[in-house]
């Protein structure tokens, strides 16, 4: 998933966009949300290390 982020980023790169602000802290929070559901015991920071964004 952070992967498939990570390319987003890359076309909004070619437009010169970004993801904003307000949409990373809600990727984190989805992901958060995510890992309590299905009772995952990892911190979210480590699940999306990986991130370029």
């Amino acid at each position: 998933m952070t992967i498939a982020i990570n390319d987003l980023q890359e076309e909004f790169d070619e437009h010169d966009s970004e993801i904003e602000t307000v949409a990373r802290d809600s990727i984190g929070t989805t992901v958060e949300v995510i890992l309590y559901a299905f009772k995952v015991d990892i911190d979210t920071e480590t699940v999306i290390r990986e991130r370029d964004w």
